[in-house]
């Protein structure tokens, strides 16, 4: 009877997770085809599987063109995290400017910043589809500079190198303030 009402208790969490969560759908990293995604590095993937990552407040950051796989990835880790009973927060860039933009209609950006700042894991999906505003761009740094300082780990996915990074930020000093805080403790796929 107590295995079964462990067993019930762990699907209801990992369930009220994942809903709270954000996620899009429910993608595992056994999912994942690498046979159609070779340039793939498998082992590297295999390592941040064990969510060492996590433990150690590291981010991971997912560059290539779309198609590769990049959120399946990102999803797939963030559901291995759920499971394991961390908090995960999910969000596209759009969605995320959406909110800021809805939470500074009601002055509640301080809400949006403490939602996001409280999961083990956060998620930034689709980084470099849109350019951001000045007031979005600040908030995004502040959010992953206020994580970085409580070593808080953040998944960023992005069809953008590095380099262009500035394409995506109307300030290059806050781009390379932004890339400095994600990269210093970070694995890049």
């Amino acid at each position: 009877l107590l295995a079964r009402e462990l067993s019930a208790r762990f699907e209801r969490r990992v369930r009220t997770n994942f809903k709270l969560s954000g996620m899009p759908v429910l993608r595992r990293l056994a999912e994942f085809d690498f046979e159609a995604a070779p340039e793939v590095p498998r082992r590297q993937i295999e390592e941040l599987a064990t969510l060492r990552f996590l433990a150690n407040g590291e981010n991971v950051l997912f560059l290539g063109p779309c198609g590769v796989g990049k959120t399946h990835l990102a999803t797939g880790l963030a559901v291995q995290a759920l499971e394991l009973g961390h908090r995960v927060y999910f969000t596209s860039l759009h969605d995320l400017v959406t909110k800021m933009a809805n939470a500074r209609m009601r002055q509640r950006l301080d809400r949006l910043m403490w939602v996001i700042h409280r999961a083990d894991l956060w998620v930034l999906d689709e980084l470099g589809f849109l350019p951001l505003q000045a007031e979005d761009a600040t908030f995004l740094f502040e959010l992953v500079n206020k994580r970085y300082q409580s070593k808080k780990s953040t998944i960023i996915t992005s069809n953008k190198t590095f380099a262009r990074w500035t394409d995506i930020f109307p300030d290059p000093v806050l781009a390379t303030a932004l890339l400095d805080r994600l990269l210093h403790y970070a694995h890049t796929v």
